[in-house]
């Protein structure tokens, strides 16, 4: 099985690398409309264990990415009829297949020459979390008896949005699944962990944190909603 850290490399390749502009997303009489849908499903390749991921169709043509624990990931979409093909990372994997209106299922192709299947269905924007982490034990967030686990404690440092002033940060980890962000009231921020990976979703994924937990220090990058991405750096403390 693919783990977060593996996805997290992935993701900032992604993030790193730019996306082909298409001229349009398809044909206007495109039949039925994959634009603006949110698929939820498994893709099982060839050389790997199946992976549980989202793709959102974004109307300008944009793809989301949506794995385990953390949404950071994008590519391009088009559509011609029921035909729709993705490309993700300028053609470091493409996946082609039909789209029904309740379904998407095709096969794929990356880089690496590694070939699999796909298989979607539609699922609620609300549900796309609850989808993800499915196989997160949510009365522990990850491994408790650890002893890089979070559970309990709180770090705090700066984030850094592309090279603007450093701004505070804070979190503290709930045994509950819920980070508390002082200053914040309100803000609904849930996290899970898997050995020193760390993720943070904050405001449903308006913000989200991937990191990585290294004794006192606590690390990585957070994207927003909006594309941009920033750096995040912080220290453990007392509550």
């Amino acid at each position: 099985m693919r783990t977060l850290l593996s996805n997290l490399a992935a993701a900032v390749l992604l993030a790193a690398l730019s996306t082909p502009a298409f001229a349009a997303c398809g044909d206007p009489g495109s039949s039925p409309d994959v634009s603006g849908q949110s698929l939820a499903g498994l893709q099982n390749w060839d050389d790997d264990d199946p992976l549980r991921s989202v793709f959102v169709f974004n109307p300008d043509c944009s793809l989301d990415l949506q794995y385990p624990y953390e949404s950071i990931g994008s590519g391009r979409w088009s559509q011609a009829g029921s035909v729709v093909t993705l490309d993700l990372n300028n053609g470091s994997a493409t996946y082609v297949g039909t789209f029904n209106g309740d379904g998407y299922s095709g096969e794929m192709r990356n880089f690496s020459h590694s070939t699999g299947t796909f298989s979607f269905r539609q699922v609620p924007r609300a549900d796309i979390r609850r989808y993800l982490w499915a196989d997160l034990d949510q009365s522990t967030c990850g491994a408790p008896q650890s002893a890089r686990s979070m559970v309990g404690e709180s770090f705090t440092g700066t984030v850094t949005w592309n090279g603007a002033k450093p701004a505070p940060l804070t979190f503290r980890f709930r045994p509950d699944c819920l980070a508390i962000i002082p200053g914040q009231a309100g803000t609904e921020a849930i996290w899970a962990q898997e050995g020193e990976a760390v993720m943070v979703s904050v405001a449903d994924e308006a913000f989200v944190y991937v990191g990585l937990r290294r004794g006192a220090a606590f690390a990585g990058e957070v994207k927003a909603r909006d594309g941009r991405i920033g750096r995040f750096e912080l220290v453990q403390a007392e509550y």
